[in-house]
């Protein structure tokens, strides 16, 4: 990941796997040419002197420099007590800032000791070194332990009380063949809301119609109320009108609301999440999914879906920083369906994958354009050059997050077998990414 050396402040060069034997890992993305960059390091050098002298603990940091010339690499690594990567190895650092996505300086992802990733949010944490190692809390943690049923009893209610109910046994989304909810299971929404928020308003009587079917059903299925309301009055108006027997974080508990706000990464509202009886997270904002579900509401447990076309609602701007594949296939109606069985295939696998590695973003997205013309479709093949659609599919493979994508060749086959391996070959990094112009 590092190369073979690393270079201290005196530019002495060390064994990079004897320098990081059994340590926690920093790595700090970061340029002498920037001012927010300027101001950090130093504070963050404290930090880490604490963390490694006073503190004893077994912390590295590895400087990835943005800098434009060696010789401002030079000064700036001389602020540093740290370890630095070369400046010569811009390959490698170019992969780094690809593989952990980073898109701004100054960044700091923090690696464990086995390599998996702690954060990539260092830098709004590292400056608290006593809760080194900086491991994000659990949902668990985040959730709290104490709710209040909207009912005639406003009775008190635990996490143990949510979770220890659940019917079936360990995490139920990852295994293909249920992707619908059965008797038994059990579901979490945290519903993030507001009384005066007219979209909320909206939504909420579609989420209580589908609590209330699902639970007649036999599926236990609670959702968790976080109000943004301005006062409690508005809350508790707005449970009594709008609402069933929904648990809530209480009003006056502002710093777990806060909390919960931040560990979803709510910018706005509303905002619908869906854990299993696990408490795993198994798609982080359901709500459009549950909005267009139909009055049976098949679609529950309103998993994301794994290919999504390109001028849909359900294409987010995720394919700005997020590696994705496409399949073009306009005029290629009588084959659409044997492609996005494929390509289902393909994202399915490879999801397993990032699951398998404790991955719980998705590293590759997958989707398809059918519309043809305009739309985003139309600006994706002037931008990878693939000309006009005809009636044999094409596949383009994005990183727009580092300028580039690697095109199909034009007269090569498009099926499950292409698709994968183009994923794996992008994966493992055999693959060189023509620049967007």
């Amino acid at each position: 990941m590092f190369g073979d050396v690393l270079v201290g402040r005196d530019g002495t060069e060390h064994d990079t796997s004897t320098a990081l034997a059994g340590k926690t890992v920093g790595i700090y993305f970061s340029a002498h040419w920037c001012p927010p960059c300027r101001q950090f390091t130093p504070a963050f050098a404290r930090a880490y002197e604490k963390l490694t002298g006073e503190m004893g603990k077994n912390f590295e940091v590895i400087f990835v420099s943005s800098d434009r010339d060696e010789r401002a690499f030079d000064e700036y690594r001389d602020e540093m007590p740290w370890l630095a990567m070369p400046f010569r190895d811009r390959e490698l650092k170019a992969k780094l800032s690809k593989t952990f996505k980073v898109t701004g300086i100054p960044s700091l992802v923090v690696l464990d000791e086995t390599g998996s990733v702690i954060t990539t949010d260092g830098r709004r944490v590292a400056l608290d070194v006593e809760k080194f190692p900086w491991t994000p809390p659990g949902v668990d943690e985040v959730l709290g332990d104490a709710f209040v049923r909207n009912d005639a009893t406003k009775s008190a209610v635990t996490l143990r009380d949510i979770i220890s109910t659940r019917g079936g046994e360990g995490s139920t989304h990852n295994n293909e063949d249920k992707d619908k909810a059965t008797k038994g299971d059990k579901y979490v929404g945290i519903y993030f809301s507001a009384h005066w928020c007219g979209p909320c308003r909206q939504f909420t009587p579609k989420l209580k119609a589908a609590y209330e079917s699902l639970r007649a059903r036999g599926i236990d299925f609670e959702v968790i109320f976080v109000s943004s309301d301005r006062s409690e009055e508005e809350f508790t108006n707005y449970q009594s009108e709008s609402m069933p027997d929904w648990l809530a974080v209480p009003f006056n508990d502002a710093e777990r609301r806060a909390a919960l706000a931040e560990h979803f990464k709510v910018t706005g509202i509303p905002r619908f999440a869906m854990l299993d009886g696990d408490l795993n997270v198994v798609n982080p904002d359901a709500r459009l999914i549950a909005a267009r579900d139909d009055e049976t509401f098949s679609h529950f447990p309103w998993l994301p879906p794994l290919v999504v076309d390109v001028d849909s609602e359900e294409m987010d701007a995720g394919i700005n920083d997020t590696p994705t594949l496409v399949v073009l296939m306009e005029e290629c109606g009588e084959k659409w369906d044997s492609l996005n069985e494929a390509l289902n295939k393909v994202a399915r696998r490879r999801r397993e994958k990032e699951q398998d590695a404790g991955l719980l973003r998705r590293q590759t997205l997958f989707a398809t354009v059918t519309e043809t013309g305009g739309g985003v479709g139309g600006q994706l093949r002037r931008l990878a050059k693939l000309g006009r659609a005809s009636k044999t599919p094409q596949m383009v493979l994005l990183d727009l997050a580092n300028g580039g994508y690697v095109a199909h060749a034009e007269d090569a086959e498009v099926d499950e077998n292409a698709m994968e391996r183009l994923v794996d070959d992008f994966v493992a990094g055999k693959i060189e990414l023509t620049e967007v112009k």
